[in-house]
C-alpha cells in the first residue's frame, strides 16, 4: 500500500470520501504479524503491511489537518521502538515515559525510545495512531500535536501483541524536524500580522468536510494550534461553536494550557453534540478570538466551519 497521502481539499467532499476510502480504510484491520515474544522479552518486528499501514494513518491525519503528509519511518530507529512497545507491554500500566532500569525486559534504547515516544497500551499499529489523534484522557491533547507537529518529517514505530498489545510511535528522533517556518515581521514586512494568511493554525477536526469517524468521540476534546515562532497567546482566547449556520448554540470548555508538547495549543472540549454517524451532513461553526500573535501580541480570529459527514452516505 503507498504510504504518503497527497494533499487533500477539504472543501471537496469527494477528494475528502475519495481520501478516507482510499488513504484511511486500507489501514483497518491490518494484520500485526509480530515476530517477538513476552516470556522471552524478544521485540522482534511486524509486518511491513503493518508498518506500512501505521505511517498512511500518520499521514492520513496529517493529510487532514493541511500539514505534509510524506512523514517517513526511519527503520534503523525501529529496534529500539520495538524494545520500547515490549517494555511499555511488560510492566504497564501505567505507561512510563521514563522506565526504571528494574523493569523487566529493559534495554537502553528501548528506555530512550520511550522518551521519545507516544505510548499506547491495547493498541498497536494504525489503531494506536487513532487513539493518539483522539487523545481521551489528555485535556491538553499532548500526543495529538505530536502527530499533527507541521515541521515532522521522520516518525518511528514499535508495536507488540498479545498477551497485551502496545504501540511506541517514535515523535522525537533524531533529524526529525524540518525546517522552521518563519513568522517575523523582518521576514515578512510590516502589517504581516494584519494578514491571516500569515498566520496558519492547525485544527482538529479539520475544518469543512471531516469523516465523522475521525472525530475525538472519546475525549470530545477539539483543538486549534499555532507554531512557536508565531508567539501565540491563548491566555484570553475564546471558543465560541454553533451548529447549523449559527441555529443552536454548543458549548464549548476551554482547557488549561499546557506547553512542552509540538506547536502551543488551544483545546475545548465539546461534550454536547453526536459523534455517531450523521443522518445528514452537519455543520459546525467554530469561532476562535482573542488570540494574540508576535512579539506585539496583535489579536486574531479564526473562523470556521467543521462539516461532519458519513462518507458512506
Amino acid at each position: 500500500m503507498p504510504t504518503t497521502v497527497d494533499p487533500i481539499d477539504t472543501k471537496d467532499r469527494a477528494a475528502v470520501v475519495s481520501a478516507y476510502t482510499n488513504s484511511y480504510l486500507p489501514t483497518v484491520g491490518v494484520a500485526m504479524g509480530w515476530t517477538g515474544d513476552h516470556a522471552s522479552c524478544t521485540p522482534g518486528a511486524t509486518s511491513s503491511a503493518y508498518r506500512d499501514a501505521t505511517i498512511l494513518r500518520t499521514n492520513y491525519y496529517r493529510a487532514m489537518a493541511g500539514v505534509s503528509g510524506t512523514v517517513v519511518f526511519d527503520a534503523t530507529l525501529d529496534a529500539d521502538y520495538q524494545s520500547a512497545a515490549l517494555m511499555q507491554a511488560k510492566n504497564a500500566p501505567p505507561l512510563d515515559h521514563n522506565p526504571p532500569v528494574t523493569w523487566l525486559c529493559y534495554t537502553v534504547g528501548g528506555d530512550d525510545a520511550s522518551e521519545d515516544a507516544n505510548l499506547a497500551l491495547g493498541n498497536g499499529g494504525a489503531e494506536a495512531v487513532g487513539a493518539y489523534m483522539d487523545d481521551n484522557g489528555l485535556t491538553y491533547a499532548g500526543h495529538r500535536r505530536w502527530v499533527l507537529y507541521p515541521i515532522q518529517v521522520t516518525m518511528a514505530t514499535g508495536s507488540v501483541s498479545s498477551p497485551q498489545i502496545a504501540n511506541a510511535l517514535g515523535v522525537i528522533v533524531p533529524g526529525g524536524y524540518g525546517s522552521v517556518d518563519a513568522y517575523s515581521e523582518t521576514v515578512l514586512g510590516n502589517g504581516w500580522l494584519s494578514h491571516p494568511d500569515f498566520v496558519r493554525a492547525v485544527c482538529w477536526p479539520p475544518p469543512r468536510y471531516c469523516p465523522y469517524q475521525i472525530l475525538p468521540a472519546n475525549s470530545k476534546m477539539w483543538s486549534l494550534s499555532i507554531h512557536a515562532n508565531a508567539s501565540p497567546d491563548f491566555s484570553a482566547a475564546t471558543v465560541t461553536m454553533t451548529k447549523d449556520n449559527g441555529a443552536t448554540p454548543v458549548t464549548a470548555n476551554i482547557q488549561a494550557l499546557e506547553v512542552g508538547y509540538g506547536d502551543k495549543t488551544l483545546v475545548w472540549e465539546v461534550p454536547s453534540i453526536s459523534y455517531a454517524a450523521p443522518g445528514a451532513d452537519t455543520d459546525y461553526e467554530v469561532t476562535v478570538g482573542n488570540v494574540g500573535i508576535g512579539t506585539r501580541s496583535q489579536k486574531q480570529t479564526f473562523t470556521y466551519t467543521v462539516t461532519v459527514i458519513d462518507p458512506s452516505a
